[in-house]
């Protein structure tokens, strides 16, 4: 379901507002460092995300991953530092941008509630 909901994120933030960037990185790159809030969150379309705590490896993840979203939608510094492959494929968002389209999936939600609590007062 999660997944499905970050999907649907991008999906709007690239296709629809064309807010979304689409970066290919052609070297291993460092683009969340420990310690400090992003800048923009990454939903990785294909390739490879390696993540640390420290110096201990956590893991290594693919795409349809999400990184960033929860340090700037909560503005809170990074517990990891998380490096992507080269080749790997990315979509960023920026805060601001994303902000703007939480809030309109939110009154989605929200709208799609009403109705299905007014369909059950009027027992429809």
């Amino acid at each position: 379901m999660i997944s499905v909901l970050l999907d649907s994120l991008f999906s709007i933030l690239y296709k629809n507002d064309h807010s979304g960037h689409i970066v290919r990185f052609s070297a291993d790159t460092q683009f969340i460092k420990q310690g400090h809030i992003p800048l923009v969150a990454y939903r990785v379309i294909s390739g490879v995300v390696v993540v640390y705590e420290g110096d201990r490896l956590i893991g290594e993840f693919g795409g349809h991953t999400c990184w960033g979203m929860n340090e700037i939608m909560n503005d809170r510094p990074s517990r990891f530092d998380v490096w992507i492959k080269k080749d790997s494929q990315v979509c960023t968002i920026g805060k601001s941008e994303l902000n703007k389209t939480w809030i309109k999936i939110l009154h989605l939600f929200e709208c799609d509630m009403l109705e299905k609590l007014m369909e059950e007062s009027t027992g429809g």
